[in-house]
């Protein structure tokens, strides 16, 4: 008798474990997929279950459909982010990290803190501040020398804000970035400046 017991709590025992793992995992599920984008590296990061087959499927039409735009300018890739975004907020789906050749859009945290993204050096990668983000995109222009980054809760208008800010001294790009409420991060001939909008 005594070994009847211990043998159905050792199996009670096994189908805990097991059911405690699969509730772990279907729960705490992370997506993480790499796509191309017109030549660039678009890697998508989802925290929360989802249907992969579904998110791919989409991400990959909204990825071929840029592709095959006639336009190949800098700007068509934050257009397709933005697409895809957009998709997100329709599906539901809320806590993300989409990055595009080092330009980063984010939903709600995923955990207690903010998503942690860095700004880097254009000359030699190394790492010149890192920024707290939520619902909110960061895009950089840079040359071999010199970069702008802007962080602004709309990716598209972000791209067109950093493209006016990298033609403007820093001075005026404040005053536009005091006007727009974003805030933007200058590293402009080894100099280091930024707004304080946040």
């Amino acid at each position: 008798m005594k070994k009847i017991i211990d043998k159905r709590n050792y199996i009670i025992l096994i189908i805990i474990i097991v059911l405690s793992f699969w509730i772990f995992n279907n729960k705490n599920k992370t997506f993480v997929e790499s796509f191309d984008l017109n030549d660039k590296v678009l890697t998508v990061i989802i925290y929360e279950k989802i249907d992969d087959k579904k998110v791919i499927n989409k991400i990959e039409k909204i990825c071929d459909k840029w592709e095959k735009s006639k336009e190949k300018v800098s700007y068509l890739n934050s257009y397709a982010v933005k697409e895809l975004i957009d998709y997100f907020n329709k599906a539901g789906i809320k806590k993300y990290l989409v990055n595009e050749d080092g330009n980063v859009s984010v939903g709600k945290r995923y955990k207690k803190d903010k998503y942690s993204v860095s700004i880097l050096n254009p000359k030699n990668e190394d790492i010149l501040k890192i920024v707290k983000l939520e619902n909110e995109s960061m895009i950089t222009i840079k040359d071999d020398n010199n970069s702008v980054s802007v962080i602004y809760k709309d990716n598209v208008e972000a791209f067109r804000i950093c493209s006016q800010l990298f033609n403007l001294g820093v001075d005026e790009g404040k005053k536009l970035c005091d006007e727009l409420g974003c805030e933007a991060f200058w590293y402009i001939d080894e100099k280091v400046d930024e707004t304080k909008n946040k």
